[in-house]
């Protein structure tokens, strides 16, 4: 005799293995080729630069490849649990879910990504992070709309348990936009 998976345990599963190949995908080799083009926007001189990961600007290895792709995996795995634990809040249904899922991943990870301070050390910081900005967004998308397709959620919550996390996710997202406009603020001074 089989016994079926709780819903919960399939959707725990499928965000992990969604947010995985996206997370490779979009995060790992998007990401690289954004590395790329930030570095052919670098001017010569600026080639080598130590970053703070060890690395240097514009030398590309086997090695960074592969913790890049691996990286782009792991966060790929968090990010589509992060999708899991919002989505109750976010308006139904995936067209809807998912550029609402993407800006809330561009405003908040990415205030955290912008502070960085790799990119003060690059020649155009705001250039790179603008680069940067689609990888989020195509994670975004792809996430709620891979995961609602495979393991549908629950429509949008109604009560004061769903309108709070609503506020706390205004809050927070108000939070990062403040984050953002500060550490963009004082990228484009340097």
């Amino acid at each position: 005799m089989t016994v079926p998976m709780p819903a919960w345990l399939r959707s725990v599963l499928v965000a992990a293995v969604v947010g995985a190949a996206a997370g490779l995908v979009v995060g790992g080799v998007g990401g690289r080729l954004v590395m790329r083009l930030v570095t052919l926007a670098q001017p010569p001189d600026a080639i080598g630069t130590p970053m703070p990961s060890g690395a240097a600007v514009g030398q590309v290895t086997w090695a960074g490849t592969a913790q890049v792709l691996g990286w782009g995996a792991l966060v790929g795995v968090i990010g589509g649990l992060l999708y899991l634990g919002v989505r109750a809040v976010l308006p139904a249904g995936a067209r809807v879910r998912a550029p609402v899922f993407a800006g809330f991943l561009l405003l908040v990870p990415g205030a955290v990504f912008s502070a960085d301070p790799a990119f003060a050390r690059l020649e155009r910081p705001l250039l790179a992070l603008a680069l940067f900005a689609p990888v989020f967004v195509l994670f975004g998308l792809l996430v709620p709309m891979a995961v609602e397709r495979l393991a549908p959620g629950p429509a949008a919550g109604r009560g004061a348990l769903a309108r709070t996390a609503r506020g706390f996710l205004v809050l927070t997202v108000a939070l990062a936009v403040t984050v953002q406009v500060v550490s963009l603020t004082e990228v484009a001074a340097r």
